[in-house]
């Protein structure tokens, strides 16, 4: 409807955990799916957070799926081989690695060792930039 109105379509995305399967008909409308499916050290149990079927789902159906993994030390690198690599749920160039981190200290803790394995992994790596932007602790 909209795009036989306006020839043409918005750019969508979508940032979701792949906790819920979406809808089919979602998958021709959106045009990038940002996926955050979360790792142990979020605390979630991984009864609730980690959904294979969902995740392969989105990462064989979806627009320019992407699966940002919130890391906060270099070991986690392994549950995502295993859990997500190995069983063939997503690809390694749909991958992007991003610092957990809720200050510019913290989150500089963790760019070295993160930025190298990126680069040995052959991973995006991605900021948290609004953090890096602003930060409550040092007010700049």
């Amino acid at each position: 409807m909209f795009q036989e109105k306006y020839g043409t379509l918005p750019f969508i995305e979508i940032e979701n955990e792949c906790t819920l399967m979406p809808e089919y008909e979602m998958f021709k409308y959106v045009s990038r799916w940002n996926n955050s499916p979360k790792l142990e050290n979020s605390g979630m149990s991984k009864k609730i957070r980690y959904k294979p079927d969902i995740i392969k789902k989105i990462s064989e159906e979806a627009n320019d799926p992407w699966f940002k993994f919130v890391v906060t030390k270099e070991e986690e690198w392994n549950e995502i081989v295993q859990d997500f690599l190995e069983p063939g749920l997503i690809q390694k160039e749909q991958i992007v690695l991003m610092p957990e981190g809720g200050s510019r200290e913290e989150l500089r803790k963790r760019y070295d060792w993160l930025v190298d394995l990126c680069c040995s992994e052959n991973v995006r790596f991605t900021d948290r930039l609004h953090i890096t932007l602003w930060d409550k602790k040092t007010g700049v």
